[in-house]
């Protein structure tokens, strides 16, 4: 039987304020901190998502580090191989 999804955001969050609608930036603020406190970590959520992009894109992808570099505009290659 097919799941039906009657939004056009893929992810919806099912306590906000409007049903079926998108997360808002200080849910996934809030879920992504709660996440990082859990595991007693501490990386804010643009730059963990930004450095887990640039793994995927290596390691999944096969993408050369100049290549991620030039796609995520990083000044500085080497902070990606000390990941």
């Amino acid at each position: 039987m097919p799941i039906r999804i009657d939004s056009p955001y893929f992810f919806v969050n099912p306590h906000g304020k409007l049903a079926g609608k998108h997360y808002a930036l200080a849910t996934t603020e809030d879920i992504w901190n709660m996440a990082c406190k859990s595991v007693d970590e501490d990386i804010d959520m643009y730059s963990g998502l930004k450095h887990s992009s640039c793994s995927q894109y290596i390691n999944e992808k096969h993408y050369s580090f100049d290549q991620v570099q030039m796609l995520t505009d990083h000044k500085n290659v080497n902070l990606k191989k000390q990941s």
